[in-house]
């Protein structure tokens, strides 16, 4: 081979490196503009309402490990009174009214919903939860009725709640969660306890992302939503229709809703989280 085929081998061999690389660069940037034309509003700081445009399992899974099935029980003892004896609600100052009372009974009520894991620290433990799942009236009044099915001011059946108990699922050792704070108007609750001595606190999952802003939601974001219907941990999709409905900007979601869903919501492209009502 002669020294100037040679040369122009080389010479050739350069050439085509050199195409090569361009062609590699020339790809790599239509891609990232064919990138960035699909999803324009990747990084804009907002929620997003497009279908999710990568896989986010690891980051579901994350937060399912937060998420716990939690049952209330409310025991009551119940008192009825005849019409004749004409109990009215400030005859109850008295303990006398056990004694008029025509019969003593008990029974119970239970609700059940969905929880999340936002505290675990020195052995104690916090869920955030609706208020609706974990509240029970204290006192139930039903009266008689008049001709015209009117309340009259005397009272049927009274009964007083005597104690209640709170257990989340999969949480080690017997104790009740104790309701800890309440907000009615936005329907929040927070209970803890003390866990088990013995329990391993790694085993507990604190919520891994911070809490977003309902009210930035638009029209169209996307949603998943956690809970527990029928007591199975279920996770759903949906989104967001009529957004800020109110001051604490609650919204309308199409996802599928089952009994169970007092539901942890989940948003891609800023990792919110918010309670809402079943």
């Amino acid at each position: 081979m002669s020294h100037g085929t040679e040369v122009r081998m080389k010479a050739s061999k350069c050439a085509l490196w050199c195409i090569s690389a361009l062609l590699a660069l020339l790809f790599l940037s239509c891609g990232t503009a064919s990138y960035r034309e699909i999803y324009p509003l990747l990084n804009d700081g907002k929620y997003d309402s497009e279908f999710p445009y990568r896989g986010c399992s690891e980051q579901l899974e994350k937060i399912a490990e937060s998420v716990r099935m939690i049952s209330c029980i409310a025991y009551y003892k119940s008192y009825s009174f005849p019409l004749e004896q004409e109990m009215k609600l400030s005859d109850l100052k008295t303990l006398f009214y056990r004694e008029k009372a025509q019969r003593e009974s008990v029974f119970n009520r239970t609700s059940s919903g969905t929880a999340t894991i936002i505290h675990n620290q020195n052995n104690k433990i916090a869920f955030l939860t609706c208020a609706h799942v974990v509240e029970f009236e204290d006192t139930m009044i039903t009266y008689y009725r008049d001709e015209d099915q009117k309340p009259t001011k005397y009272i049927s059946n009274i009964a007083f709640k005597d104690k209640q108990v709170n257990y989340a699922a999969a949480v080690p050792g017997a104790r009740s969660l104790e309701i800890l704070a309440l907000d009615h108007e936005r329907d929040l609750a927070v209970i803890g306890q003390n866990i088990d001595e013995m329990a391993n606190p790694l085993e507990f999952h604190v919520f891994p992302y911070p809490f977003g802003k309902s009210k930035e939601l638009e029209w169209g974001a996307f949603v998943y939503l956690f809970g527990y219907p029928s007591g199975y941990r279920i996770l759903t999709k949906g989104i967001v229709s009529n957004p800020n409905r109110d001051k604490h900007g609650s919204f309308l979601t199409d996802a599928i809703f089952n009994r169970g869903f007092s539901v942890e919501s989940f948003w891609p492209s800023g990792m919110a989280f918010r309670i809402s009502n079943s």
